[in-house]
C-alpha cells in the first residue's frame, strides 16, 4: 500500500499539469490582422474652383510613393446652405468616380484634374484617396471646400 500513494501523486500532478494546459488562456477569438500603415501617402494639394456652372477638382500624383497607385477615389458631401455653419457636425461622403493612374513616361508628378456637376444653395466638400496596385486604400487628401 505504500508503493501506491506516489504513483496516485504522480497522476493527479500530471492530469492536472495537462488540464491546465488545455484550458488555455480562457480568452477564445478569431485572430485579428495588425493594424498596418498605408504605403500610398495622402494628396496634400486637393483644390477645387468654379468655371462656369461646373466644379473643377485638381491635386498632384506623386510618382515617389512606395507603393505604385493604381487609381484614384474621388469622394463628396454637401449641405444645404439653409442649414446654417454646422462646426463639428460629421460629413457624409459618398463616392461619386475613380480616376486611373496613368504613368508618367519621365517619371515627373504631374496634375490630375477633374470636374464635377453641383447645384447652387449647396456647399461641397471634396477628398480623394489613392488606391495602390494591391487595392489597398492610402491615407485620406486634404478636405476641399467650395460654394457655387
Amino acid at each position: 500500500m505504500k508503493r501506491s500513494i506516489p504513483w496516485m501523486a504522480v497522476a493527479c500532478l500530471l492530469i492536472g499539469v495537462v488540464g491546465w494546459t488545455a484550458s488555455g488562456c480562457g480568452k477564445k477569438a478569431y485572430p485579428v490582422v495588425p493594424k498596418q500603415e498605408a504605403l500610398v501617402q495622402g494628396v496634400t494639394d486637393l483644390g477645387a474652383r468654379m468655371i462656369d456652372n461646373r466644379v473643377e477638382i485638381s491635386w498632384t500624383v506623386e510618382t515617389s510613393q512606395p507603393v505604385p497607385v493604381q487609381k484614384f477615389v474621388l469622394y463628396r458631401a454637401s449641405r444645404s446652405l439653409a442649414d446654417g455653419d454646422c462646426p463639428g457636425c460629421p460629413m457624409l461622403f459618398t463616392k461619386i468616380s475613380e480616376w486611373p493612374v496613368v504613368s508618367s513616361r519621365s517619371g515627373a508628378s504631374y496634375r490630375m484634374q477633374v470636374t464635377d456637376g453641383v447645384d447652387p444653395g449647396m456647399i461641397y466638400f471634396y477628398k480623394v484617396v489613392g488606391i495602390d496596385v494591391y487595392g489597398n486604400p492610402g491615407k485620406d487628401s486634404n478636405v476641399a471646400e467650395i460654394q457655387p
